[in-house]
C-alpha cells in the first residue's frame, strides 16, 4: 500500500480494498458507509449488517473534476450524517456515486467525503458522535477493477473496514489499496 501511494504522482492509492466481497472500488466504499450513516441518522443505531452489491450501471461512476476547500477547518456530524443520506439516496435513485459529495456548505471529493464516513461509523462504534478536522483526500487518478460478490458485511466487518480506512488515509493522506 505504501509503494503503491508513494508511487503515485498525486499522492493517492489506487483506490480499492480488498474485503471479504471482493475488491471494493473507493465509491462502493462511499455507497457502503453513506448507507451506515443514513441508518444511524434515522435510529441513532449502527445497523447489524450492511448490503455489498455492484454497480448496477455499465461502468463505475468517474472521479469528480473539481472540489470546494471549506472555509473552517470542523465539519459538523449532524451534517456528515445529512451527506450520507444524500449519497444513499444518489447512489440508489442513480445506480452512481455522486461527482461530489455536499457536506454542511461545502462540496468535497468522494475520497474526502468516504474518510468523513469512514471516520464518523469508526467514532460511532466507540460511542463518539464527534465533529470531524477536514482533511482533503485525494481521489484516485484511476479506477481499480472491482470484483464483488454480493454479500451483506456484518457490522464487526465494516466496523473494521471503517478502521482500517480511517488509519490509511490518517497516515497516508491517500485511500487505501
Amino acid at each position: 500500500v505504501v509503494d503503491a501511494i508513494n508511487n503515485s504522482p498525486i499522492s493517492a492509492a489506487p483506490g480499492f480494498v480488498e474485503t471479504a466481497a471482493g475488491a471494493l472500488s473507493y465509491q462502493t466504499l462511499l455507497k457502503i458507509f453513506a448507507s451506515v450513516g443514513n441508518t444511524y441518522r434515522s435510529t441513532k443505531a449502527l445497523p447489524e449488517s450492511v448490503e455489498v452489491t455492484a454497480w448496477t450501471g455499465t461502468t463505475l461512476p468517474t472521479p469528480p473534476t473539481a472540489t470546494a476547500t471549506p472555509e473552517y477547518t470542523y465539519l459538523v456530524f449532524r451534517e456528515i450524517l445529512s451527506g450520507a443520506v444524500r449519497v444513499k439516496n444518489t447512489t440508489e435513485t442513480l445506480a452512481a456515486a455522486p461527482n461530489y459529495v455536499t457536506i454542511g456548505e461545502s462540496r468535497l471529493y468522494q475520497g474526502t467525503a468516504l474518510r468523513m464516513f469512514a471516520n464518523t461509523v469508526a467514532n460511532i462504534s466507540r460511542g463518539k458522535a464527534v465533529n470531524m478536522p477536514f482533511m482533503e483526500v485525494a481521489t484516485p487518478a484511476r479506477l481499480a477493477d472491482e470484483t464483488i460478490t454480493a454479500c451483506e458485511l456484518t457490522k464487526a466487518e465494516y466496523i473494521s473496514l471503517a478502521n482500517r480506512i480511517a488509519e490509511t488515509i490518517y497516515k497516508n493522506n491517500a485511500l487505501p489499496n
